[in-house]
């Protein structure tokens, strides 16, 4: 489905989910937005922070709130304490993209592994992605200030999702699509045993004799179409 299944309400859980702080969570996140809309990025990142750090819902909340759009959202401090927030409440499920945005909406679904194939639980996953045109940025060149991205940690059984639209190839290229991602194991000491990152099996730029490199290196997602979209998964093996 298009309308995220991930999203909880985010004025019920400011109440119950943080008893003790239902108030703090609630104005400081209210702060955040007043202070983007006077183009106040420092102060409105360090509401923002105080929102995430006491509400688990607050970072999903954020990552989609067109609010921060622009400024906020462009700043290192801001994908910072994404990342931040997804490792303090080991957020295991996420959606990058509002609902409205354009292209092939997907659910990815992945499982980080050891070298024995034993599922890893408290991993931490990275990951960033074009848009379905092909843009990390609709202003900005190159990857460093991607639009779409996010952090998950996976749950006891080694698994994580993620719900993005699919990636276009970089625009005038026939680069195939994919998903940039990074993976560590809980303790720092494992990391992803492949290139940073995924490819789709159904993609047909992937079997272009130019694309031999991605084609026999790097991951890919099994993809299959269900209602409303598709869905992939991934296996991570960490070394």
């Amino acid at each position: 489905m298009r309308t995220s299944a991930f999203l909880l309400g985010f004025g019920f859980c400011i109440v119950a989910c943080n008893a003790q702080h239902p108030v703090e969570a609630g104005i400081a996140y209210e702060q955040a937005i007043e202070r983007a809309s006077a183009s106040d990025t420092d102060g409105a990142l360090a509401a923002l922070r105080v929102a995430v750090e006491v509400n688990d819902d607050a970072c999903q909340h954020a990552l989609l709130d067109t609010h921060f759009t622009g400024g906020v959202r462009d700043e290192p401090g801001f994908r910072d304490l994404i990342h931040n927030a997804a490792v303090q409440h080991t957020i295991s499920r996420l959606t990058l993209v509002p609902e409205d945005e354009p292209g092939e909406w997907i659910v990815l679904v992945g499982e980080v592994v050891d070298p024995t194939g034993t599922p890893v639980a408290g991993a931490v996953v990275r990951l960033f992605a074009t848009d379905a045109e092909g843009r990390y940025h609709p202003t900005l060149p190159g990857e460093d200030v991607p639009r779409i991205f996010g952090t998950v940690v996976t749950d006891s059984t080694g698994q994580f999702a993620i719900e993005t639209v699919r990636p276009g190839p970089y625009p005038g290229t026939r680069n195939p699509r994919h998903i940039h991602v990074s993976v560590r194991s809980p303790d720092g000491e494992m990391r992803l045993a492949a290139p940073g990152y995924v490819v789709f099996d159904d993609d047909p730029l992937l079997f272009e004799p130019q694309n031999s490199e991605p084609r026999d290196e790097a991951l890919r997602i099994a993809m299959e179409t269900v209602e409303d979209g598709a869905s992939g998964s991934v296996v991570l093996p960490l070394r």
